[in-house]
């Protein structure tokens, strides 16, 4: 049972979940007294090495793709004597399906959408198998594009005209509204079943290192922003605004001499040299407000347009920690939108930025052009108490860099961040000129993920 535990958490942490040493003892334990069926280990996984709500999906991913060698209800004393393995251990087993024709006559949209109005999860399993199946071999790339391999069986089973059809139905009177709903659930089930059956073949095809990249996905933290579809937006936006309230009641770091507050033990020992080493009086400190300025750059274009947003979401809800904030987007053009913020809910603020915002001409970004703009029009901007921080890929479309802008704007500032969403490593690819601009800035990060955004927001802007 130990090896079996230790090496769940190894993957548990290695998908970014923390789990400490006394967390795993206290798993075995609590697994000791609740017994060794499937559903009491992860009772006992969920309890002890689970502290934030946001590593849940994972431990639920990782549980079910370590063990899906076990039927449902079997115990699981074959895992812990070693008697059997998991799915990781047994590669190139992949389920057969039962094909598409138990469904009944007519094409196959008319066939899914018999299926789900019976509502037999049984034969939804079998049709998930069989779509899976059916949408050709997986790739070891595949592990990345989960999504996408699911759309492609989707498209085997003619889902969307199948959803039309049953829309069709609905508006037409012939599913009642409760029948209808209930089709959609069975529908979400049918997709939810095919996801699930996708990462299984994979980490049964792949092993290891398939099982990795799946729980990459499955961590909203490291997933990267430009490879969000359009219904994570919702639930990224929460993370985003949880880190920024966490920042923005986040003290100072830096300290003070003060009348109360904090005992300063090391002004307080040099203070009693004075008396004998008796210290007779006790010195005190407290956090010192450091609110500097803040120049935000924000490249809107279509490649990084919501990593954009996040951050100007993330400014919003912080800006209180600086003494001044002037907020400017940009994609061939510089637009100050620093009013909007001031004004406007943030939801708001937002939406004129999207469409009203005169930030672009050609609808390509040109930095060197943006860099040398806010050069003539904004340098008065900047002082020694000013942070820049860019935000933008640095791909600019093959137009002239202009990077002495850049070097005269770091010349007057304190420090210039410049965070790109790309992965570092296609950093010197096709048009990116960042190596031409790295030289006049603090810092060069990637940041392409909520795990590396809330590094970067803890260490380098607050």
């Amino acid at each position: 049972m130990e090896e079996v535990i230790l090496d769940f958490t190894r993957y548990l942490r290695a998908a970014g979940v923390r789990v400490s040493l006394p967390e795993t003892m206290e798993c075995l334990e609590a697994i000791r007294q609740l017994g060794v069926d499937k559903d009491s280990v992860f009772t006992a996984m969920s309890a002890t090495l689970i502290k934030r709500q946001r590593d849940r999906p994972v431990l639920e991913k990782l549980f079910r793709l370590y063990f899906s060698a076990l039927k449902p209800g079997e115990e699981m004393d074959e895992v812990w004597s070693g008697r059997a393995t998991s799915s990781l251990l047994v590669p190139g087993v992949v389920g057969g399906g039962l094909g598409l024709s138990p469904i009944g006559g007519g094409t196959v949209a008319d066939r899914l959408v018999s299926a789900v109005m019976e509502g037999d999860l049984g034969t939804l399993s079998s049709i998930a198998a069989d779509a899976v199946n059916a949408s050709g071999p997986l790739k070891f790339s595949d592990a990345c594009q989960v999504q996408e391999r699911v759309r492609q069986a989707q498209v085997t089973l003619e889902w969307f005209m199948a959803m039309h059809r049953l829309q069709k139905m609905h508006e037409r009177g012939e599913l009642r509204e409760g029948l209808y709903h209930s089709c959609l659930e069975q529908m979400a089930f049918l997709e939810q079943e095919i996801r699930d059956r996708v990462e299984e073949q994979l980490v049964r095809e792949f092993g290891t290192e398939a099982l990795l990249q799946v729980l990459e996905q499955a961590n909203p933290y490291r997933k990267d922003f430009i490879s969000l579809t359009k219904e994570m937006v919702p639930e990224m936006r929460r993370y985003v605004h949880r880190i920024a309230r966490q920042l923005a009641s986040r003290p100072s770091r830096r300290f003070r001499p003060m009348r109360r507050g904090r005992i300063d033990l090391r002004r307080t020992v040099r203070r009693s040299l004075r008396t004998g080493g008796v210290p007779l009086v006790l010195e005190h400190r407290d956090h010192l407000p450091v609110r500097p300025d803040l120049v935000l750059l924000c490249d809107i274009s279509g490649s990084v347009a919501l990593f954009s947003q996040f951050m100007l979401q993330l400014v919003y809800t912080v800006q209180r920690r600086y003494r001044r904030v002037r907020s400017f987007v940009f994609v061939d053009r510089l637009e100050e939108v620093s009013e909007w913020f001031r004004r406007l809910p943030l939801p708001e603020a937002l939406d004129k930025i999207r469409w009203e915002s005169r930030s672009s001409l050609s609808g390509l970004s040109d930095f060197g052009r943006v860099f040398a703009e806010f050069r003539k029009l904004y340098l008065s901007l900047l002082n020694q108490r000013t942070t820049i921080v860019i935000l933008g890929d640095a791909r600019n479309n093959w137009r002239p860099p202009q990077e002495e802008a850049l070097k005269v704007m770091a010349g007057r500032a304190q420090r210039v961040l410049w965070l790109n969403p790309v992965p570092q490593a296609k950093w010197t690819s096709d048009d990116s000129i960042i190596k031409l601009y790295a030289p006049f800035c603090t810092k060069v990060l990637e940041c392409r993920n909520l795990e590396q955004l809330e590094k970067i927001s803890r260490s380098c802007l607050v």
